[in-house]
């Protein structure tokens, strides 16, 4: 620290592609946190020995937000707060905190801290591992290394296989929605010619006979 005393923290760090999901991921953040201080016990602490609890973070690399928390920085912690009286008596209560570090778009990194231009560096996709290297030996102080160099240039491969994999799979549900939208074309076709039953059809189609009426109406 600071103040030369030795300390132990737990830190958990997520990157997370976008802000916006189902639920509020300053909540799953606290949840995180609450699980890594309950996982203490029988390790950093035994029996109700609770003064050993050590703090944890649960630290979120946040890559694509709204506009308005472009390359911000948030604590989430707990905090005292005396609703009446004077108490004296100091409590550790301090043992949880999430933090949300947002990035945003490359051409408006500059207006960030000097940690959102090194993980807009670090994360950068139009930037190759050489160039991702010399930004971060240049600006951010990092020692180059070819043990630097291979890991960036495997994140690079990394995320570049987790797109083709996502574009891959558009592309096999593109042409598997296709194959059934022809075949129930066509079986729709054969009912309104009378070639087979509206029942045979639905049957074919594995839909009810009204579903395959509504659609032959539609």
């Amino acid at each position: 620290t600071p103040t030369k005393d030795r300390i132990k923290l737990i830190l958990n760090v997520e990157a997370q592609k976008a802000l916006s999901l189902k639920y509020d991921l300053v909540t799953r953040g606290i949840f995180y946190a609450a699980r890594m201080i309950s996982a203490q016990k029988g390790t950093e602490f035994t029996k109700s020995n609770y003064d050993d609890i050590k703090k944890v973070y649960s630290i979120w690399i946040c890559i694509e937000v709204p506009r308005n928390m472009e390359y911000s920085i948030t604590s989430y912690r707990m905090a005292k707060n005396i609703l009446f009286g004077n108490p004296r008596k100091r409590f550790r209560y301090d043992l949880m905190e999430v933090v949300m570090i947002c990035l945003g778009r490359e051409e408006t990194a500059n207006t960030g801290t000097k940690l959102h231009g090194m993980l807009s560096t670090l994360l950068s996709r139009k930037l190759t591992p050489k160039e991702k290297e010399k930004c971060l030996a240049a600006e951010y102080d990092f020692e180059t290394s070819t043990e630097l160099e291979g890991e960036l240039r495997q994140m690079c491969n990394y995320s570049d296989l987790i797109e083709e994999r996502g574009i891959e799979k558009g592309i096999k549900q593109g042409i598997e929605q296709g194959i059934e939208k022809g075949k129930l074309t066509t079986l729709i076709a054969l009912a309104q010619d009378g070639l087979i039953s509206i029942e045979e059809a639905a049957k074919r189609a594995g839909m009810t006979v009204e579903d395959l009426q509504k659609l032959i109406t539609d």
